[in-house]
């Protein structure tokens, strides 16, 4: 009896153990099935966010295209010469490796970002160019780049004018941007993304593809049976997306395909179905071996639970978090400010946005882990000093943007110092100090009436930015009107400034130095530029050196204008009068070109110029940038005849460590020295110990902005030597200056 009752209640365990394990095997085997719908829906949302990235990489180039042909069509700018100067300027700021205009026949001239021009190329037969021709934004197959070894796809906006297309503008990107998007691993790391055509050729293959070398069609991928292959292409045309299962090589896939609404175009997600389901396997096996389907169902839940939790966190991560700093996304900060809306109604807030000035050279000189650390200190620095209710982001490379509330706008300044004092000492993980400068552009919304967007806000902020000069203290600037009109003068000038060195629109002036220590005789002058337009209008430097500084074009400016002091100078000798001494400033760019020393050398022996008789002036920015470099060239310059000075002494963060470690032969004391309404006798005391200074470390001393007689005779009597200013003469052209040498021979008498 007893027997019979362990039996029964061994069968009654077996019974339920069995029934236990099958309802268990049954549950995961559900559960399987719901991981793997789970997991399609994430490949279909990696896909679609995928599928954004190229729109918005696509659209981003469109929209830089569309507010170039948009200025093309309102300048009507359509010749080569023209274009070349602003379509530099653009490449330059942009990912485009090549840039032209193409007319309504089809021929085009194309420019590269090292300056290369390939004219009257034939594009009539390009679709992209048929398409943007009739008025579309297009973008192209990918194909072979017939200047490189590399791959690229055309981008065409139309150019209007008066309403009608005359023509196209045309940028070339190479096509690794858009590979580099569908290169990013899906659902831990085993899936894939490629573009294809609705008709199932290949556009760009995912360099992660099995067998990547042979596949050029969409049958290519695995075996699919007539009606299946029939139906994605159906699909393809009728723009329908859609999730598909194949083999290839004995393996299972799963894929997913969305229209990518550029041409027609699809995304195409590939993932093995092993990275799917591969796990349940050794689940299955646990719940057979260790036959408690309970701890197997509490392990499986918790693994399940975990790996969607993963997968939200990967994709939240992408979409919502900066790689760089670990903060906001430019998306996530967007999608905030939606959210705070209703809040900053009944508030003072603006939107601003910032960089690092010169980040550029900080990268190239620590590489760009250092530059990444700089970022990532910079938005510790923001978030430090941001309130719960405010939010920032990192747009891209160095550029950030934030909302911030304030009650007067002298809040958001003293915000913006405190940072800015802050980067002044970034100290560097080698222990270094640099000073990092910021620059930042804030446009106040309570101060304008418009009904815009808040990435028009943003734009506005980032236009104030742009705005701002690059010398003095002119770190931050608010949104106005002004700054509007400021931009287009600036692009007029940018599209100007080549023609006009043509056309030699810039005069050399000439300010002379006075030698007050020897009867106010002219010692020699200060070589200046004046822009005069073909249409007689004087342009003062004040409105385009700076911008020129920005745009790199100072450099060819610097160099035009010492050939031709140089070659007046062989004139002025040539004709039997005494040397004189000629003083040209040298921009901190043109410092750092590779052929500098070559240059100002050979220009100087060409025309067979004395020794001391050039003198090159150097800012206080330049020499503290670099101490080492520029100690090198003073030495190199000297041995080969010309003299050196340091100009606006005392303009900026001077370092008496500089004068006593640089060979300078002049000193140029700053014209803030003299300006009016100073305490004199402060004043005075710091001038007569500069000047005492200068001349114990043997250097001749020029003071320039002198207005007054009193300040001249002070100079005088505490050995400054030269003298510049308007208290003798203003800047004048050459032909003066040589007669004024002639008049002024006995000196100036005061």
């Amino acid at each position: 009896m007893k027997e019979k009752k362990r039996s029964f209640s061994y069968l009654i365990m077996t019974m339920i153990c069995f029934l236990f394990l099958l309802f268990g095997c049954i549950f995961v085997y559900s559960m399987m099935r719901q991981n793997e719908k789970d997991d399609l829906n994430s490949l279909y949302d990696l896909a679609a966010q995928e599928k954004m990235m190229i729109l918005k990489q696509i659209r981003g180039d469109w929209e830089t295209l569309s507010g170039v042909s948009i200025c093309l069509g309102d300048l009507n700018i359509t010749e080569t010469d023209q274009l070349t100067p602003i379509l530099t300027t653009i490449n330059n700021a942009n990912t485009f490796i090549r840039m032209g205009f193409i007319n309504t026949e089809g021929i085009g001239d194309l420019i590269d970002i090292n300056g290369n021009t390939f004219e009257q190329v034939d594009f009539s037969n390009e679709s992209f160019f048929q398409d943007a021709l009739a008025g579309k934004y297009t973008v192209s197959e990918t194909q072979e780049d017939p200047y490189t070894n590399g791959y690229i796809n055309y981008y065409g906006v139309p150019v209007y004018q008066s309403k009608k297309v005359i023509g196209v503008l045309c940028a070339v990107n190479n096509s690794k941007i858009l590979r580099t998007i569908v290169d990013a691993t899906l659902i831990q790391g085993g899936g894939f993304s490629n573009i294809l055509k609705s008709n199932g050729d290949y556009i760009i293959r995912s360099s992660q593809h099995y067998d990547v070398d042979n596949i050029y069609k969409l049958k290519d991928i695995g075996s699919f049976s007539n009606d299946t292959y029939e139906n994605i292409l159906s699909d393809f045309a009728s723009g329908t997306e859609n999730t598909i299962s194949y083999i290839h090589n004995g393996k299972n896939y799963w894929a997913v395909y969305i229209p990518i609404e550029i041409n027609d175009w699809y995304i195409l997600s590939i993932v093995p179905e092993s990275v799917i389901n591969g796990n349940y396997i050794y689940t299955m096996g646990v719940i057979l071996i260790i036959s408690s389907a309970f701890i197997i169902f509490t392990v499986f839940a918790y693994r399940m639970n975990k790996m969607n939790r993963k997968n939200k966190e990967h994709l939240e991560q992408l979409a919502y978090v900066d790689p760089i700093t670990g903060y906001s996304s430019f998306d996530k900060f967007l999608q905030d400010i939606d959210s705070l809306n209703d809040y900053m109604q009944d508030s003072n807030y603006a939107f601003w946005y910032c960089d690092i000035k010169r980040f550029k050279y900080f990268n190239d000189l620590f590489g760009y882990d250092a530059g990444d650390e700089v970022l990532k200190y910079f938005a510790d620095l923001i978030s430090r000093f941001t309130l719960k209710s405010e939010l920032f982001c990192r747009v891209n490379a160095d550029n950030f943007t934030g909302l911030k509330y304030y009650k007067d706008k002298s809040e958001l300044v003293g915000w913006f110092q405190t940072l800015n004092e802050q980067m002044n000492h970034y100290v560097t993980s080698e222990n270094q100090e640099y000073h990092l400068d910021l620059s930042i552009g804030i446009y106040c919304v309570n101060d304008f009436k418009d009904t815009i967007t808040f990435n028009d806000m943003i734009n506005r902020a980032n236009m104030a930015q742009k705005a701002i000069k690059q010398a003095g203290n002119d770190n931050y600037a608010f949104y106005s009107q002004d700054i509007r009109k400021q931009i287009l003068m600036e692009t007029e000038m940018e599209s100007r400034m080549h023609q006009a060195l043509e056309n030699e629109e810039f005069k050399i002036f000439v300010q002379p130095k006075v030698d007050i220590q020897h009867g106010n005789r002219i010692a020699g002058g200060e070589v200046l530029v004046r822009w005069v337009s073909s249409q007689g209008s004087l342009i003062v430097p004040g409105k385009f050196i700076p911008l020129f500084e920005k745009n790199g074009f100072v450099i060819h400016l610097d160099r035009y204008m010492f050939e031709g002091i140089c070659k007046w100078a062989r004139q002025y000798l040539d004709e039997g009068n005494p040397k004189i001494k000629l003083a040209t400033n040298v921009s901190r760019l043109g410092l750092f070109q590779d052929d500098f020393l070559d240059f100002y050398i050979n220009m100087k022996n060409k025309y067979h110029l004395p020794d001391g008789m050039l003198e090159l002036e150097f800012t206080e920015s330049v020499v503290l940038n670099n101490n080492e470099l520029f100690q090198t060239f003073v030495v190199a310059l000297q041995d080969n005849g010309f003299v050196c000075s340091l100009d606006d002494f005392g303009s900026g963060y001077s370092s008496l460590n500089v004068l006593k470690e640089l060979p300078i032969q002049v000193l140029k004391l700053d014209m803030l020295f003299f300006r009016k309404g100073a305490n004199t006798e402060r004043e005075q005391i710091v001038i007569r110990n500069i000047i005492t200074m200068a001349k114990q470390l043997k250097m001749r001393t020029v003071s320039e902005g002198v207005e007054m007689k009193e300040q001249v005779d002070f100079l005088r009597k505490v050995g400054c030597d030269i003298v510049q200013g308007y208290v003798f003469a203003k800047p004048m052209p050459l032909t003066q200056f040589k007669q004024l040498l002639i008049d002024k021979a006995d000196g100036f008498q005061l």
